[in-house]
């Protein structure tokens, strides 16, 4: 069992869901088929705000290969932020995270 501690500047308030964030999605799918299905590239843009904490964002560029819509799909993208540096369990305003990227590849099948 894995425990995680939220650290909060103030013991009597779990604000954690104080604040503002945003997210952005720019897409285009290609209509010219390619092999089994379509190229669709895009960027992503996320920022969390909280009122307690670090704000922090990030930037995702990739391209999702479309074969069955929702039910096959294969994807391979770039993130860089601080999103994934730690971010989301450590609420201390205190807290600094380092920007940090990386390339992904993920794969969705539904049956």
């Amino acid at each position: 069992m894995v425990r995680m501690r939220l650290t909060r500047s103030d013991p009597d308030c779990f604000c954690m869901f104080d604040g503002d964030s945003y997210h952005v999605t720019a897409a285009w799918m290609f209509a010219q088929p390619a092999g089994w299905g379509k190229f669709q590239p895009y960027v992503r843009y996320t920022a969390i705000m909280p009122d307690a904490a670090q704000e922090t964002d990030e930037v995702d560029v990739g391209v999702n290969y479309i074969i069955d819509g929702h039910n096959a799909r294969m994807a391979v993208f770039y993130q860089h932020g601080e999103i994934n540096s730690g971010s989301q369990v450590n609420f201390n305003p205190a807290a600094r995270f380092e920007e940090v990227g990386s390339i992904n590849v993920g794969f969705q099948m539904q049956i």
